[in-house]
Formats: structure tokens, sequence, C-alpha cells
């Protein structure tokens, strides 16, 4: 199902993937204490606060203005059990060290606490300073598991071998109402495309083997 806000996010400019992310990431309300990893400005972050939550703002760079810089890849400036929330968007695949990243965000959260993260797949290379890894749905299952995490629920961000194909592009400098004509002709093809192996029973073909990203929330 595509999400509500979908299309606003390509209008304005969104890649295909991070339209799909905020779309979705804007239907949580996050409460209590949140820690964003690898944060831009408080204006883009996707989520919605509750009443009362207070969000902490990292990142190794100090543009844009993080409340704490520190490196995702050595421990956390942080006691054990500190946060209520610990999220991190397209972060994951430009950390060299992920696993120990892993484990820090387990220990800062608090017990029962989530941790909300989204990475991509089937997209182009972005370095910031550098993009290492891309993730499938089994190895993200793992790699939370294995940090600790009780509970894994992981969602495919966009579907699709057509939309996919096109998220590859960098269609940044074409105005955001130009973009919509083609990623709806990619997501009809798609369909088509999945109509059809249904209908000749040939299941070679499903829309969810081409997924340009997942997002993850892993409750301690």
């Amino acid at each position: 199902m595509i999400p509500k806000g979908f299309f606003r996010g390509i209008v304005r400019g969104r890649s295909t993937l991070r339209a799909w992310q905020n779309a979705v990431m804007a239907r949580t309300v996050l409460e209590g204490l949140v820690l964003d990893l690898g944060s831009g400005s408080e204006e883009a972050f996707p989520f919605r606060l509750g009443k009362g939550a207070t969000l902490v703002r990292s990142n190794l760079a100090l543009n844009p203005k993080p409340d704490v810089c520190f490196d995702l890849e050595k421990p956390f400036p942080f006691r054990d059990k500190t946060f209520d929330h610990v999220t991190m968007i397209n972060v994951i695949e430009h950390l060299f060290r992920y696993r120990e990243c892993l484990q820090e965000i387990q220990r800062v959260l608090k017990p029962g606490g989530w941790a909300i993260c989204c990475a991509p797949f089937l997209y182009r290379v972005h370095p910031s300073p550098r993009d290492f890894y891309r993730f499938t749905e089994s190895a993200i299952e793992r790699l939370f598991s294995e940090a600790g995490f009780e509970k894994v629920h992981i969602e495919r961000t966009g579907t699709g071998s057509f939309l996919a194909s096109y998220s590859l592009i960098d269609d940044s400098r074409i105005p955001g109402w130009l973009r919509l004509l083609p990623v709806v002709l990619a997501m009809g093809i798609d369909r088509l495309i999945a109509l059809r192996q249904r209908l000749l029973k040939q299941p070679n073909y499903r829309e969810e083997y081409y997924p340009l990203g997942y997002l993850v929330a892993a409750q301690k």
C-alpha cells in the first residue's frame, strides 16, 4: 500500500526512497527521551514527538549544530538505559563497524525501548563521506537479534523492479511535480507485471523481491 503523503514528498523534492520513508515515519509518535543518530536539523526530523518528549540530535559533524557530537563507531557518551527511543535514518550503511553501533544502541535504550532505523537497499551509492554496505531483510533481522533486541519488525519501504530502477537515478535537479510522472509510471508497470505473474501462476517475480529499502523497529 502506498503510504499517505508519499506523492507529496516527491513533489517537495525528496528522493523516491526518502519520500516513502518519511510518509511511513510520519505515522509514528515517539514519547519520552529520544536520541536521533546522524541527525540533520530538528525541522527535518520525520517522526512526530509526543507531548513532553525530548529530542537529542547527534552527529559526527558540527553542522547542522547537533546537541551532541560523537563517533557512532565508538562507545556512546551516555549511561546505560537512558533513552526511550533511538532513531537512525539512512546511517547504518555509512558505518564500517555497524555491529558496534547496534550494540551501543541496545545498551543506551531503556528496557522495553525501541530502536527505529531506516536503511536503503536498491539505491545508488551516496558517500557521506563513505558508503559501505547494503543489507537484506534476513541480514537486518539477524544483526538486530545478535545485538540483543528481543523483537525485530521489518517493513519494506517501496517495492518493484521498475520503481527501484528509477530510484537509482539522481533526479534531484528535476522539478518535483515533473518527477511524479515517471514514479507513477514505474509503479504502474510494476503492478501490471505482478498481476500478469499471478494470473499465469508464475511466482518467480514478486514486487517485494525489489525493495528500495527497509524500516526496522526493534525492541530491547
